[in-house]
């Protein structure tokens, strides 16, 4: 194995179980990349296509404010990367097509020529930008669509199956997508929806001022990652049945596609794991192995010993001191799936249920500072009954909950300062800091 090796961590809540009954155990997975060599700044060569949605709509400040994040995004890039611009509106253009980031002058010029136009043909636009990306994908090359969209696709293609069926397509070929909501109109079931499937980050903002933080983030994300492919297996025991409470893809029966590693985070996984009445004896859970490519395409595995739990008296469990980490990140997804049922609640337009359901993440933010900073935000949006602003806020905050990456260094009570920005909690996704 080389340096660059992830680390495969499985940490219970308790470390025991109750002998003579059926348990509930939670177990944290935790795969966690290594530093970046001090040496070698985190640098890759990317490979991307920038899509812009032009429709009617964009006119005016929020379609300058996307060209000048994008702008922003190219500057960034170095001169060995490769970038494509594509416009849709009804019909689609390729401004730039994918070239050498080199060519300094001709890209911004292709950008700032960009004019507003009609409907959203959103599936054409993110489907030539896939096409110009996968001309010039590569060995170790990062190939991304970055989607940009203030609207509900319209023209074209429009059936979300359909659409995600092809975005999970070109994220087995190697091109992946994120996706950047702007506004209050957009589909956002589709758009998350996409950049699930085809493995890239799900943004919004408000205004287009607001995607310029998240966009560098994306970035400085594409730059630090080191591992791609990342996959758990579980392979649970006789008399033990495993759950997972994210919502990561499952490739295959027992097998979880975790978010791309980034140098110096971890990705991560909660497992529900039910035990049936055990004897007084040391009890094996489960067999579990890592899965794993570098930018190159190789692939790697690690497998480590199974997770042994003790089985004790009752007297002995309650005595047991429960892990801090592994409570915490269960309170995560709990107000996580709290989110989504609220979502669920405002659509029929129920916000006695709304304002109950956040009163019961309050609860779990009495311990997490990061959970009640969301929850205030989505209170106030309740408060003023804001539909499509709580809609959207409740969607991308529950996603990050469940499927961030998180700092190898996390601490309980905060981000620490010297963490890059996408490793950071987020406390609202529609605004920029």
């Amino acid at each position: 194995m080389s340096q660059d090796t992830p680390t495969l961590l499985l940490t219970p809540r308790r470390n025991g179980l109750i002998a003579g009954r059926a348990n509930q155990a939670d177990v944290l997975v935790r795969v966690q990349a290594p530093q970046p060599a001090a040496a070698s700044p985190t640098r890759n060569r990317l490979n991307l296509a920038l899509v812009i949605d032009r429709s009617g709509s964009m006119q005016g400040r929020p379609l300058e404010e996307a060209k000048r994040a994008v702008l922003h995004v190219i500057e960034g890039l170095a001169p060995d990367d490769r970038v494509a611009v594509v416009v849709y509106d009804n019909d689609v253009q390729v401004i730039v097509p994918a070239t050498l980031v080199e060519d300094r002058e001709r890209i911004p010029a292709g950008v700032r020529a960009i004019r507003s136009g009609g409907s959203t043909n959103l599936h054409g636009g993110w489907l030539a930008g896939a096409e110009e990306v996968s001309r010039h994908a590569a060995a170790h090359t990062l190939s991304r669509v970055i989607l940009l969209s203030d609207g509900m696709a319209n023209h074209g293609l429009i059936d979300l199956d359909a659409i995600v069926g092809e975005c999970a397509s070109y994220a087995a070929r190697g091109i992946t997508t994120s996706t950047y909501g702007l506004g209050e109109r957009f589909n956002e079931d589709l758009m998350t929806a996409m950049a699930r499937a085809a493995h890239g980050q799900a943004e919004y903002g408000e205004t287009a001022e607001d995607l310029h933080e998240p966009l560098q983030t994306e970035l400085a994300l594409l730059n630090a990652t080191c591992a791609k492919s990342v996959t758990v297996r579980i392979r649970p025991h006789r008399g033990v049945e495993v759950k997972l409470r994210n919502d990561y893809p499952e490739t295959s029966p027992g097998a979880w596609r975790l978010p791309n590693l980034a140098y110096g985070s971890e990705a991560w996984a909660l497992l529900k794991v039910a035990v049936f009445p055990t004897a007084p004896a040391n009890i094996d859970l489960a067999d579990v192995s890592l899965s794993w490519e570098d930018l190159d395409g190789m692939p790697y595995e690690l497998s480590i010993p199974p997770l042994i739990l003790r089985a004790m008296s009752e007297s002995e469990w309650n005595l047991l001191r429960e892990d801090q980490l592994v409570a915490r990140r269960l309170g995560e997804l709990e107000a996580a799936e709290i989110q989504e049922e609220a979502r669920q609640a405002v659509h029929r337009g129920d916000w006695t249920a709304v304002d109950r359901l956040l009163g019961k993440a309050r609860e779990l933010g009495k311990t997490n500072p990061w959970i009640a900073a969301v929850v205030e935000s989505l209170g106030d949006m309740a408060s003023e009954r804001k539909q499509a602003a709580f809609l959207k806020e409740a969607m991308y905050a529950a996603r990050h909950m469940k499927h961030r990456l998180a700092s190898v260094r996390e601490s309980l009570d905060g981000d620490l300062a010297t963490d890059p920005s996408f490793l950071r909690r987020r406390k609202r996704h529609g605004k920029g800091s």
